[in-house]
């Protein structure tokens, strides 16, 4: 049995363009995940400044973003039903203007003090 002798060679693609270098070092550093992080913090803190008050700033901290549901850890349980009571509806219309891409369908609101007690702070956020 024996080779076929005609080999066929693929052109040399040239050098890569730095717009796709950069890219493959975004993803491999997870540099594009943190920028999407601190994007959606600062829509959080914007639409809640909006709808709630600069006073509820230091209480709301964003979560996961799941399948279009935003969690929303907040300290204590007063600030936590004023928020899920007065202002659930406004806040959702406020942070879809503010971040529209990923589509926001929903928010969940959840007690920081029945977070896990392993981890510090908001899951997924600074703590």
């Amino acid at each position: 049995m024996q080779r076929n002798p005609i080999r066929i060679e693929k052109p040399h693609p040239g050098p890569e363009s730095l717009a796709e270098v950069l890219a493959q070092l975004f993803v491999a550093r997870g540099w594009g995940r943190r920028t999407e992080r601190s994007a959606l913090e600062e829509a959080v803190r914007t639409a809640v400044a909006q709808t709630a008050g600069q006073a509820m700033l230091p209480l709301v901290s964003p979560g996961r973003l799941v399948k279009g549901t935003l969690e929303l850890w907040v300290r204590g349980s007063a600030a936590l039903a004023e928020l899920s009571g007065f202002h659930q509806a406004a806040l959702l219309q406020a942070l879809r203007s503010v971040h529209p891409v990923p589509e926001i369908r929903k928010v969940r609101f959840k007690n920081l003090a029945e977070a896990p007690a392993a981890k510090k702070g908001p899951p997924g956020g600074k703590g």
